[in-house]
């Protein structure tokens, strides 16, 4: 699943601008996450921080 936020919030504190971040939809593990240049089809915008805890992201 594709979600649009206005912010994250990286592991180190540093606070990005506008973001997709793909989110495994049986896990809810974060897939991988990049900026929000212009508008993509398939991208539910959901707004607000999303702070990216570690034990969220999927390790290969």
């Amino acid at each position: 699943m594709l979600l649009a936020y206005n912010h994250l919030r990286l592991p180190s504190g540093h606070l990005t601008g506008p973001a997709v971040v793909d989110i495994d939809d049986l896990t809810g593990q974060i897939l991988s996450w990049h900026p929000l240049q212009c508008e993509e089809p398939f991208v539910v915008w959901r707004g607000g921080t999303l702070d990216l805890n570690p034990s969220l992201i999927s390790q290969p």
